[in-house]
């Protein structure tokens, strides 16, 4: 790749290591760092312990337990010991900061036994002691770690794993080995198998042949076979195949052609309980198909693309799966759904507001098992089937989710896969010289530089804060989660003084707005239902654009009614941007007679419309994004034909062109102009999973240099301060086990 002047030369003078602290977060420490020692960290043990049993000092205690916790360099077994500690702390003062302390634990150190057993014996007791109203929690749970650390994937698809019948065994697919690859050079990801206890490690079919990527496993009933997919290449030229295996002769052969995919993409899959079928989610509608390959039945069903396919019930008469509520705007607004394999028809199994999906059957298919709760707290639930008993809360996370839950061998033992994503916001005058300021994401910087504000999802922290560039004195300004939008946004107003924000509270969206020092919040706008609304500041910050359905609207930001500005079948709600000059607004709009969204131009003055895309571009298009000249608008393109990527229009000629073609399997995505415009700063994945990298455009030399780059999870896009000496954003390092538990019942 070339190598341009752009802001990071300096990334060869610094080196950097991140290291993943107990607390979650990445800190960026020289790498001369001096380690702590093991003996100072025995030392602080020891003090913390004395403080709290024999001088019964128990605030002492917890600063010294905090202090070790908080660590960059102490040990694994030394951090995970502290907060056991600091829970013991903790439980002695009465706080319910107890919970988190032992649940970080369970979430992050599975790897040391004796303070993980010990967290994990703490945590029960102390909620069987603790049972929420309302809400059964089974307590007595034992935690087996079946993966450390589960190869990354994307939450918007199936799970990549699969057990055997009786649960000893599991399939997953992982990076393809040195070896592999030697063996084939395009293999990029393939299908592996191991008993539960990790002990042995293979591939499933010896020949992957010219395959790319071969994933979705799905074992049989009766554990001899496997369903999966493997795939090469995008659009017309690449294709994709389902296949069954056959572990007694070790053969595998085509079922399914599936290379009309990018039209007709096959979502998910399940066997049928009697093992001579299986059931497959299409857009369009379920499908159910022979070994042989040939259509059984199609169910034609409404289909969004967060919609997911659950198992068949034993009898094989019914199929769970969850979709997005169809009249609620959030993604988080989940529901659980039940397709009659017999009849065709659909019901809507939950209607509760928040998220419930990834729901499957229990062995007698008595009870149905999913996953419910805040967007960063999801836990798995069970409920009888057909029955208006209170569901029972089978696990018990406040900082971390649970999603996939697998019914394993017998009944009793279930696996899950637990997530949690640990963000840190970081900020300096290029990356090279960037440091961590705080624990947080989303972070938008003060015109003057010498304030970020942040978005924290920290159990009882959750909310809009602000801090200093030193990363102290931090202050929450908003309590509760706000709506945040896809793509980048900032919340703070162009000159600093003002902060606008939306809640979803009940079944209201209110729009509010508040001096950015904090204080009392006013009340702007409010709407029934549950809406994603993005609130977009003008230049002069007077004024906040939003849409709800079709009306695009303007609204004062001292008081006073909205006006509806221009209207249309559907904006798409959180990508409203104004020009540089304030006098227009570019959104993405769905027209009537139209199934693809397009770039649409609109007068603030007069709310006339323009139509900036072509009718000839008729897939999907995101992330919008005015070059600072006022005179060309990048946006983000789904191209079958030529691969997805960024795109630039000139607005006075209509004429549309890539602004670069990362090579494949590169993926570029959310994009931003720099402050001078000369750079296009974009977030691009190289092959499957949520791997993101930042990459710069230099828009006079056509050439694209890698700025920072994240090992294990993700860069988002840099904002910047007033004069734009100064760049912030935020990196985030998922946490991805999988674990077994048993002994619930």
């Amino acid at each position: 790749m070339k190598t341009t002047s752009l802001l990071i030369t300096a990334l060869s003078a610094t080196l950097y290591t991140y290291v993943l602290a107990a607390t979650g977060l990445l800190l960026i420490t020289s790498a001369g760092a001096m380690a702590q020692s093991r003996t100072d960290a025995d030392m602080l043990l020891a003090r913390a312990s004395h403080a709290r049993l024999v001088d019964g000092d128990i605030e002492d205690a917890i600063s010294i337990y905090r202090q070790l916790a908080m660590s960059s360099s102490a040990s694994r077994f030394h951090v995970a010991t502290a907060l056991v500690g600091l829970g013991d702390s903790y439980q002695l003062t009465g706080s319910t900061e107890s919970v988190p302390a032992y649940e970080r634990v369970l979430s992050e150190f599975g790897d040391q036994p004796a303070p993980f057993q010990q967290a994990s014996s703490k945590l029960r007791l102390l909620l069987a002691s603790n049972t929420a109203a309302g809400v059964t929690v089974n307590a007595t749970g034992q935690h087996v770690l079946l993966m450390s650390e589960v190869p990354r994937f994307s939450t918007s698809l199936p799970r990549i794993y699969d057990f055997s019948p009786d649960g000893a065994r599991m399939v997953f697919h992982a990076p393809a080995t040195a070896e592999r690859k030697a063996r084939f050079p395009n293999l990029v990801r393939e299908l592996y198998i191991q008993d539960t206890r990790g002990s042995v490690r293979r591939p499933v079919m010896d020949n992957a042949a010219d395959w790319e990527f071969i994933n979705l496993p799905r074992w049989s009933p009766d554990g001899n076979r496997m369903l999966y997919t493997a795939f090469k290449g995008i659009g017309d030229d690449g294709s994709r195949q389902l296949y069954k295996h056959d572990f007694l002769t070790g053969e595998s052969r085509q079922i399914v052609n599936l290379e009309q995919f990018n039209s007709e993409a096959l979502r998910g899959l399940n066997w049928m309980p009697d093992g001579r079928s299986f059931v497959t989610l299409w857009y369009d509608g379920v499908r159910r198909f022979s070994l042989d390959g040939d259509l059984i039945r199609h169910y034609e069903q409404k289909v969004d693309h967060m919609t997911m396919i659950g198992n068949v019930s034993p009898d094989g008469r019914f199929l769970l799966y969850h979709r997005v509520d169809p009249d609620k705007e959030d993604h988080e607004e989940m529901d659980l759904w039940m397709l009659d394999l017999e009849n065709g028809t659909s019901r809507q199994l939950s209607s509760e507001s928040g998220y419930e999906g990834w729901p499957v059957w229990s062995k007698d298919g008595s009870h149905i098992y999913y996953v419910s709760g805040p967007r960063d707290a999801h836990n798995v639930f069970r409920r009888k089937f057909d029955s208006n008993e209170t569901p029972e809360k089978i696990t018990t996370y406040s900082n971390a989710s649970a999603i996939y839950p697998t019914i394993l061998g017998e009944e009793g033992q279930i696996s899950f896969t637990l997530m949690k994503d640990n963000h840190t916001v970081l900020a300096g005058n290029s990356p090279s010289e960037a440091r961590t300021i705080v624990r947080g994401n989303s972070p938008m910087l003060s015109p003057s530089g010498e304030h970020i504000y942040y978005l924290n999802s920290e159990p009882g922290k959750t909310g809009l804060w602000v801090t200093s560039m030193e990363g102290d004195s931090s202050r929450q300004l908003v309590e509760g989660e706000i709506i945040t939008p896809y793509g980048p946004k900032k919340f703070l107003s162009p000159d600093g003084s003002s902060i606008t924000y939306a809640k979803n509270e009940g079944d209201v969206t209110t729009l509010y707005v508040m001096a950015a020092t904090g204080g009392d919040a006013k009340k702007l706008y409010s709407t029934p239902g549950v809406r994603h609304l993005i609130p977009s500041w003008s230049p002069d910050s007077k004024e906040i654009a939003f849409s709800i359905h079709g009306d695009m609207m303007v609204i004062s930001a001292n008081s006073g009614e909205p006006k509806v500005l221009a209207n249309v079948k559907h904006w798409e709600s959180w990508n409203i941007e104004w020009s540089p000059d304030g006098a227009q607004l570019a959104a993405f709009a769905y027209l009537e007679g139209e199934e693809a969204n397009h770039i649409m131009l609109i007068s603030r003055e007069s709310g006339e419309m323009q139509r900036l895309t072509l009718a000839t571009e008729a897939q999907y298009k995101e992330i919008l994004a005015w070059h600072p000249d006022g005179k060309r608008i990048s946006y983000m393109y789904y191209n079958t034909e030529d691969g997805n990527g960024s795109r630039i229009i000139d607005i006075e000629s209509g004429q549309i062109s890539d602004i670069a073609d990362l090579p494949d399997p590169m993926w570029d995505y959310f994009g931003v102009w720099g402050p001078d415009g000369r750079y296009y700063f974009s977030s691009a994945t190289r092959g499957m999973g949520n791997l993101w990298e930042l990459h710069a455009y230099d828009d006079r030399t056509g050439e694209y240099e890698t700025i920072r780059i994240s090992e294990r999870g993700s860069v988002s896009m840099p904002t910047w301060n007033g004069d734009g000496s100064i760049m912030a954003w935020s990196e985030r390092e998922p946490v991805r086990q999988m674990w077994m538990m048993t002994n619930y019942e």
